[in-house]
């Protein structure tokens, strides 16, 4: 298991996240750029396509929310280690035989993978079912998780 770094997994996650509101920018200027070239209802009465691409756009707004409340949070996060399983705590489970996943506590979101000097890192949300069982929980703490006995090796 190499050495990871919490400062390099935060800039990797706020990277992921810049690039996350960046293509979702694009997306929605592109969207809206065929709405407004898309006929109107005094144009073609059957043709709902500037409609729905209008639609689509305002979907598409609410899907900025999370993406920007996580980076917001990430970039004003004090990276500094934590005692235990808490919001912004970056955390290694192992079990029995040996294997071990690498955890970064996000308030929202999660799923995402990003790769810090060699090592996985997984982005979970407090709403995870993970996180329920590991949270508050301190280095050395067992857990039992899906029928799986795991073990908080590292806590930071």
């Amino acid at each position: 298991m190499n050495t990871l770094d919490k400062k390099m997994v935060v800039d990797s996650l706020i990277s992921l996240f810049e690039e996350k509101i960046q293509k979702l920018t694009r997306s929605l200027e592109d969207i809206r750029e065929r709405a407004r070239d898309a006929p109107g209802s005094n144009v073609s009465h059957s043709d709902t396509s500037k409609s729905q691409l209008s639609d689509l756009a305002h979907s598409l707004e609410k899907q900025f929310e999370e993406p920007k409340e996580v980076l917001n949070f990430l970039k004003n996060l004090k990276v500094m280690d934590r005692e235990s399983v808490v919001v912004g705590a970056l955390f290694t489970l192992a079990d029995k035989s040996g294997g071990y996943n690498h955890y970064f506590l996000l308030p929202c979101g999660g799923g995402d993978l990003v790769a810090v000097n060699d090592e996985e890192v997984m982005a979970v949300s407090v709403a995870s079912p993970l996180v329920g069982a590991v949270k508050g929980k301190k280095r050395g703490d067992e857990i039992n998780f899906r029928s799986s006995a795991l073990v908080v090796k590292n806590v930071w």
